[in-house]
């Protein structure tokens, strides 16, 4: 496995401040953080797994448990798996970690500040077509001027299902969620345009009035794209 380089780490953390609010703490892991052991209760947990897997969960635990440092001032020891097998957060803290190949990120906030976050990173590589309409209702198919947008929902809805999944602990197919969408602003990296983009929930087959508020932004750079989805608390 080719770990995240500096040059990708370091355009990635300049990205962030354009997509992640200011109270959301984001760690992309290291080389090191791949390999590196960790708690003996989190390492039972993945006892059986293959070895990328086990990579990936040491990256994300890791990377994870270095942002909660730099949020609260202390690490925990542990960031165990709950029956849904999502992360179990120490008490305070709100989260989500996501990898692709050879890039993990953490991202935590305060939960007194946000009900749930979700992050996403994909490939950025176009949707195979024969996907498009599982990933896409008809509205959004009908909007699609760029054949990258595909891609993009598909990695909106997976932030925002991460999102979702803590509050109603409950399914969603991808086309129980539509959203619109625009270019909010255009960044410069790297010598590169970068356009930010915004997506806006339109409809939730699931208590559409309580995330309907959601605030979505995703970017593509450097062969990734990068999504998160965020829900302040009132």
């Amino acid at each position: 496995m080719l770990y995240t380089n500096s040059s990708v780490e370091s355009s990635f953390y300049s990205l962030s401040k354009y997509l992640f609010p200011k109270n959301i703490v984001v760690q992309m892991a290291n080389e090191t953080d791949w390999e590196t052991s960790l708690s003996e209760l989190e390492e039972h947990q993945i006892n059986k797994a293959i070895t990328k897997r086990k990579k990936e969960f040491r990256a994300g635990r890791n990377s994870a448990k270095r942002a909660i440092k730099l949020l609260l001032g202390q690490q925990p020891e542990a960031i165990s798996v709950k029956p849904d097998r999502s992360p179990d957060w120490p008490l305070g803290v709100v989260g989500s970690i996501s990898h692709n190949n050879n890039i993990c990120i953490a991202a935590v906030t305060l939960s007194k500040n946000y009900c749930s976050i979700g992050f996403d990173v994909e490939e950025n590589i176009p949707l195979e077509n024969n996907l498009i309409q599982h990933i896409c209702t008809k509205n959004e198919i009908l909007n699609l001027n760029n054949p990258v947008i595909a891609k993009y929902l598909f990695s909106v809805k997976e932030s925002f299902f991460k999102a979702f999944s803590p509050i109603k602990m409950a399914y969603l197919d991808f086309l129980d969620a539509e959203f619109s969408w625009f270019v909010e602003e255009t960044i410069d990296i790297d010598h590169e345009h970068i356009p930010i983009y915004r997506f806006k929930l339109e409809h939730l087959s699931n208590d559409w009035e309580f995330f309907r508020n959601v605030d979505i932004k995703l970017s593509a750079l450097n062969q990734h794209i990068y999504c998160v989805a965020t829900l302040q608390k009132k």
